[in-house]
């Protein structure tokens, strides 16, 4: 329940163009120690959200090497969930 919580306020962050906060937040969400099975979707779910809120913060500033690792990280978790590597 409070994973759907955090997601929630992630998405709504986001959707208001608070970029630093959202990324604190799916930063600190999608950090800690080993996932259990249960709670690796949600744990990839805020990564992807960090990574997405990197991407637009670095847009936002101009700074295209850092756009370009965002976007390099987004592709990665992308492969890791299409490969099946869903190991923690």
């Amino acid at each position: 329940e409070t994973r759907r919580r955090v997601h929630a306020l992630v998405e709504l962050l986001s959707r208001a163009g608070a970029g630093q906060e959202t990324l604190q937040i799916a930063d600190q969400a999608g950090a800690g120690g080993t996932a259990t099975r249960r709670e690796r979707p949600q744990r990839r779910l805020m990564e992807f959200a960090a990574a997405a809120a990197r991407y637009e913060l670095a847009l936002a500033s101009g700074d295209i090497e850092a756009a370009t690792a965002a976007a390099a990280r987004w592709r990665e978790l992308q492969a890791e969930m299409e490969q099946g590597r869903d190991a923690a």
